[in-house]
């Protein structure tokens, strides 16, 4: 998998904004609805600025998965912008390590085996491939450094 520079940077600022869109969505009556709709808000809201194109391509992609079943379009394989394939797989590792209202933080080899489970589902075996040992390495010092500045 080879990402040219204004893909990688894509993905870089579409993770900073992907769920923006969350912010236009009531929060607990419409829970399903958000999951839907947020890509397509945010997406729009990113693409008034003056980023990249892909950013917001990025941005209203990715909740698609691999194999079709995601959304908000359906897209699948080769049809989901590679930026939002990547932005993915990185957005569902950050979430799953991450404590939420609803469930703890997923240890790092719980979200790994995760990620490995939906290679060809969810996720693009090829970013799983070639993007998971990084992630994961970023994700172990992060999560390290959390706990230390907790201490």
């Amino acid at each position: 998998m080879d990402l040219d520079p204004d893909e990688v940077d894509a993905v870089r600022r579409a993770g900073l904004v992907h769920d923006v869109g969350l912010a236009a969505i009531p929060t607990a009556e419409h829970a399903f609805l958000a999951d839907i709709e947020h890509p397509t808000i945010a997406a729009q809201l990113v693409d008034a600025l003056p980023l990249h194109p892909s950013v917001a391509s990025a941005v209203a992609s990715h909740h698609e998965w691999y194999d079709g079943w995601g959304v908000p379009r359906g897209l699948q394989r080769d049809g989901i912008p590679i930026a939002g394939r990547v932005l993915a797989l990185a957005a569902f590792a950050v979430e799953m390590s991450c404590e939420d209202v609803a469930r703890p933080a997923w240890p790092l080899d719980r979200v790994t085996d995760e990620i490995g489970r939906r290679r060809g589902t969810q996720f693009d075996p090829d970013v799983v491939d070639t993007g998971l040992p990084a992630l994961a390495s970023s994700l172990a010092i992060a999560l390290e450094r959390s706990n230390e500045e907790e201490m």
